[in-house]
């Protein structure tokens, strides 16, 4: 009987099945999973923390801190991060929970990149909402910077 890399695979004892890693579907799964991190780095998960919907009102690091279940220390920590690399994978689930955003749901992406599109339609800058939070100046124009100053290549 052949578990595929179950409880047997967990133990250690391997079958032909479970030695056949990196097939086209788990490489395109893996490759698509790590392109939309890439694409949303933690920086700009954070950039894009709201609350409400069609009104949508930048969250504070504290604010964002109660609503992922977070340290204030570590979510300014992850904000700043280009990379998850260093973030867990139970960080990142609370982190992007708590921003109302996740890299990994298709509609939340396109949410961001039709607005950007929009954007660079109207020649206007693009996440103009943020300056309706009360924090803007302390909080996000940092990270704003923080992200315009960073090389194109290692963000996207």
């Amino acid at each position: 009987m052949d578990f595929h890399g179950g409880l047997l695979g967990i133990i250690g004892i391997t079958t032909p099945l479970t030695q056949a890693k990196n097939t086209p579907y788990q490489q395109t799964v893996k490759s698509a999973l790590w392109s939309h991190l890439n694409a949303f780095p933690p920086i700009k998960v954070r950039l894009l923390a709201h609350t409400g919907e069609n009104c949508p009102v930048w969250l504070s690091d504290a604010e964002l801190a109660i609503e992922a279940g977070l340290t204030l220390v570590r979510v300014r920590e992850i904000g700043r991060l280009f990379s998850w690399d260093t973030v867990t994978v139970s960080e990142m689930k609370k982190f992007c929970a708590g921003c109302r955003f996740d890299p990994t749901v298709l509609a939340h992406r396109h949410r961001v990149i039709d607005h950007e599109y929009r954007c660079l339609k109207r020649q206007s800058p693009p996440m103009q909402w943020l300056k309706r939070s009360p924090r803007y100046e302390v909080e996000a124009v940092p990270l704003i910077r923080l992200l315009n100053n960073f090389p194109a290549q290692h963000v996207a």
